[in-house]
């Protein structure tokens, strides 16, 4: 269009030249003819260039506004591109809402605990509330027949303590005293002396027992160890409880084999000792120091069948309805 208009004003310069130059030339008065020799003018050409000054203006814009303030971390476009609603633009950095977010999460958290602390607090509140409660009920109640008989058996046992300690030791606990040392002095001889030719004949038939078990065990598994649920069936059972019978015979047939060992003396020696132990004191009869704990414990016992048969005392219900009513507090 705007080359057009441009030829179109060339075009009008000239037609306008060439009125100017004929109306303009002075007129001669001559006679007769006149020759007239007319001019032509050269053709003109038109530019196909034209050079203008511009300014590219969009055709649609829009502000910018930010939900928060923030440092601009990364443009996600790029000058004159061309973009639609709801796109990124750009990207703020992160670390002050991060920091921020973390802080909310932390008062939350801590709020949350001091919401479990109270609620803690209050279940603890209310038990002892029915600690207390129950309590005075019981003393208000007062003793019940089963309190009574239960203290009364107490004392009735710490009465016969007290018999025992102070009558000796019977005959028949000396002999059964007598016998343990005579076993553990048996057992000791037998450790250090080492297994006899019957013992270790009964282990060996022992553990050839278990290992044909194992077999027989083993060939029974291995008919059926090819199913997925091996682990379940009662042949794998089988198998584990022959080995673990092997495994121990084999431990004890060794253990008589190498004969008495020095750990197996030792143990026979301390079993002697405390059973010898054990008859002295029979013999010795009761130390002053036990008939006098029996006796203490007699009067302990009886002075609490005392308490429960009284009953609960007054100053004891008030005492308890004070702590009562501290706990509804």
């Amino acid at each position: 269009m705007v080359k057009k208009l441009v030829i179109g004003a060339i075009l009008l310069a000239v037609v306008a030249a060439i009125v100017w130059v004929a109306s303009g030339q002075p007129r001669l008065s001559v006679s007769g003819e006149v020759q007239v020799t007319p001019t032509v003018l050269p053709a003109v050409q038109a530019s196909d260039q034209v050079i203008a000054d511009g300014r590219v203006v969009p055709v649609q814009s829009a502000d910018l506004n930010l939900p928060t303030g923030g440092i601009v971390a990364k443009v996600l476009v790029e000058e004159g591109e061309s973009v639609k609603a709801g796109q990124p633009l750009l990207q703020l950095e992160s670390a002050r809402q991060e920091a921020t977010v973390a802080q909310a999460k932390a008062g939350v958290a801590q709020a949350r605990a001091g919401v479990e602390q109270a609620e803690a607090g209050v279940t603890q509140a209310e038990a002892g509330v029915s600690r207390a409660t129950a309590r005075l009920e019981e003393l208000r109640v007062g003793a019940r027949p089963q309190e009574v008989a239960a203290a009364q058996a107490s004392l009735d046992s710490a009465q016969a303590q007290l018999a025992r300690v102070t009558q000796g030791a019977r005959a028949e606990d000396i002999q059964a005293a007598q016998a343990n040392v005579a076993a553990a002095q048996a057992s000791l001889r037998q450790a250090q002396q080492g297994a006899t030719e019957q013992q270790l004949i009964a282990a060996r038939a022992e553990l050839a027992n278990a290992e044909a078990a194992v077999q027989v065990a083993q060939a029974a598994y291995d008919r059926v160890k090819g199913n997925a649920d091996i682990g379940m069936r009662p042949e794998s059972l089988q198998l584990q409880q022959a080995t673990n019978n092997y495994n121990a015979a084999k431990a004890r047939y060794d253990d008589l084999a190498r004969g008495g060992t020095e750990s197996a003396v030792s143990a026979a020696q301390a079993q002697v000792q405390q059973a010898q132990a054990s008859l002295n004191a029979l013999r010795a009869g009761a130390r002053p120091a036990e008939i006098s704990a029996a006796q203490a414990e007699i009067r302990r016992v009886q002075a609490q069948l005392e308490l429960i048969q009284a009953g609960t005392r007054p100053e004891t219900i008030a005492a308890s309805e004070a702590d009562v009513a501290s706990a509804a507090a």
